[in-house]
């Protein structure tokens, strides 16, 4: 928060305020973008952190309980009402007469479901690698680093080739071979090698980013005039960041779905005591976090910690798997949304 405290006052007294637009009425000067829009600030907050919160109540709560359906109900009433303020407001932080653009709204819907694959696979790839795998913390942070370099390494390079045959190719490639890599990454057991078993998805997965961030962002802008550059990238790094906040929630119940599941099962196999099995569905919600009461019979204790960690990777696949759906289909968003061939920006 005191990092965020000195970039809003950097961004009060040190950025030029946006030159207005052209066709702006006399009565409009560039000091008035600079007053920010509050009240849309927090109905969005509150809309998002409804939907977030009410998600991540129903992966241990049955959804008939006022803590899940609550939430939800508030949160979707605070976005409707976000969105009807920012029809009418003066200055709103999402001018919706963005969205008319064809442009932007496929490469934002394309943001959307691309980065709430990837924010998914930021928060549940290392936890596998910490809770079943048994990686240190320093190991499974650095997991995903390969992904880093690689976007490091080739953006810069694939950027050019999009500005001169068009970002279509690379909008649509790209996310479909991250869907690949996604893929990849939800078939590692347990005992998993990070070199055989995690590395190559990892690796499919920056070959397949790098080829997409540099044209994604030239099509945003290419959607936009020149004086609307600005809040254009603002709005498409707000909607990524948006779609991972929502994907960790919502693929989370997902994991916890599938995992509750499937260890009901191996508790029965394994005929576990009642007292031990309620317990333990009683907590499944902690995932492969979730610990075996202390009194439980050695071998038994031991048997029932290797069917929390099979459990886990049950949920964690079906998810895994979904993540990459939604990868496949930022790819045909981008075929069917993005310009063949190269694009001036405002056009």
């Amino acid at each position: 928060m005191p990092l965020a405290a000195v970039v809003l006052a950097l961004l009060y007294f040190a950025v030029p305020a946006d030159e207005p637009a052209k066709n702006a009425s006399p009565s409009s000067s560039s000091n008035s973008s600079r007053m920010p829009d509050l009240a849309g600030a927090i109905l969005a907050t509150l809309g998002l952190g409804g939907v977030v919160y009410g998600l991540i109540e129903a992966g241990s709560k049955p959804f008939a309980q006022l803590e899940v359906w609550l939430p939800l109900l508030l949160g979707a009433v605070f976005l409707a009402a976000f969105l009807i303020w920012e029809a009418r407001a003066k200055h709103p932080m999402l001018p919706l007469s963005l969205f008319k653009s064809r442009l932007f709204s496929g490469a934002n819907l394309l943001t959307f479901l691309l980065y709430g694959a990837l924010g998914a696979v930021g928060y549940f790839v290392p936890q596998n690698l910490l809770l079943v795998q048994g990686f240190s913390p320093l190991e499974a942070g650095a997991a995903l680093l390969p992904l880093t370099l690689l976007l490091g390494l080739l953006s810069r390079t694939v950027g050019g080739l999009a500005a001169k045959r068009g970002p279509r190719a690379f909008l649509t490639l790209g996310p479909i071979l991250t869907g690949v890599g996604l893929a990849l990454l939800a078939f590692p057991g347990v005992q998993a090698s990070y070199w055989t078993d995690f590395l190559p998805g990892v690796t499919v997965m920056g070959l397949g980013m790098a080829p997409v961030v540099s044209p994604l962002v030239s099509v945003i802008f290419a959607a936009v005039d020149t004086n609307q550059s600005g809040i254009a990238s603002g709005v498409n790094t707000a909607v990524a960041r948006a779609a991972s906040l929502v994907a960790i929630a919502g693929l989370g119940l997902l994991v916890t779905s599938g995992f509750s599941s499937s260890l009901s099962k191996r508790l029965e196999t394994l005929n576990t005591p009642p007292r031990i099995r309620s317990t333990l569905e009683q907590n499944a919600n902690k995932l492969a976090a979730l610990e075996v009461p202390t009194n439980t019979e050695p071998a038994l204790k031991n048997s029932i910690e290797n069917a929390i960690k099979a459990s886990y990777l049950d949920g964690y696949r079906q998810m895994m798997l979904l993540a990459a759906l939604l990868a496949l289909l930022s790819g045909v968003v981008g075929w069917f949304s993005s310009p063949k061939g190269a694009q001036k920006e405002g056009g």
